[in-house]
């Protein structure tokens, strides 16, 4: 039930649809929304030297990223006021790589791709990339924030630059047991799923110290309750002042993102990224 059959709700044709390179030497579907305040003649190596922030979007598993364009276009305006490129990655088994399975790994060479995509393609610095991860999307966001946080501290001192601008992960979970169990009282049943992401762990990789770090979670969450997303952010090694958590009141999981508690992401970051 983690990766359920999604019907693809965008084609080739896609406006918004551009193609990225995995390792593999594969094409990945991404949508990549344009900034909305400045001149835009399409993606290029320049990028990143004419807009503020590239912000990686990972979706939830019960839709595309076609049904994620609202998100990525409240985001973009309500925190970054326009200034930002969102990209977004299709997930092996979902949109056009429907005919894959779907798997931790194919998704993490996904997360891989955008990450370099927006590095060399776009050319945006790593403290101008926010990583961003939507309940099961937060996986492969917290994944990839671990990788490049591990990466930097091994460059210790001769890093000039945080490892990325900022992780923010929206309805995140700890690991796959604790819903389960949050669900089934059954620490038997739990253990018996595998925990495919450990989002608590992989945040608390000692290279993301310096990287701000934002959780927004709905209080009425009944898939991933809030006490998940809560320890997520308290496990975090991000420094206390770098910690920002947001509770979403009268809001469920599949909770509408809305300008109000965008801008207030928005204001945390912009605090902390680069002029």
């Amino acid at each position: 039930y983690i990766f359920p059959g999604v019907e693809a709700s965008y084609d080739e044709n896609h406006e918004l649809l551009v193609r990225i390179v995995s390792e593999a030497e594969e094409d990945v579907p991404a949508m990549l929304v344009p900034p909305l305040l400045r001149p835009w003649s399409g993606p290029s190596t320049s990028t990143g030297s004419t807009v503020g922030v590239c912000l990686i979007y990972f979706h939830a598993n019960a839709c595309d990223i076609g049904d994620c364009i609202d998100d990525m276009c409240t985001l973009r305006d309500g925190a970054f006021g326009g200034d930002c490129v969102v990209l977004a990655p299709e997930y092996s088994g979902y949109g056009l790589l429907s005919d894959y399975e779907p798997t931790v790994e194919s998704i993490d060479l996904v997360a891989r791709a955008a990450w370099r995509f927006a590095r060399h393609g776009l050319g945006f610095r790593r403290d101008q990339i926010v990583l961003c991860g939507r309940s099961i999307g937060s996986g492969p966001a917290a994944r990839q924030a671990q990788v490049v946080g591990a990466r930097g501290a091994q460059k210790g001192s001769h890093s000039r630059s945080r490892p990325l601008g900022a992780l923010l992960l929206l309805a995140p979970f700890t690991n796959i047991p604790d819903v389960v169990l949050a669900h089934t009282s059954s620490s038997i049943v739990a253990s018996l799923v595998g925990p495919m992401w450990d989002v608590a762990e992989l945040v608390q990789e000692p290279g993301l110290r310096d990287v701000p770090m934002c959780v927004v979670h709905p209080r009425e969450d009944e898939v991933v309750p809030l006490e998940l997303g809560q320890a997520v952010l308290d496990r975090a090694a991000a420094r206390p002042e770098l910690k920002y958590g947001l509770w979403l009141s009268g809001a469920s999981h599949n909770f509408m993102f809305e300008p109000e508690p965008a801008r207030a992401v928005g204001a945390f970051i912009a605090e902390h990224l680069p002029e």
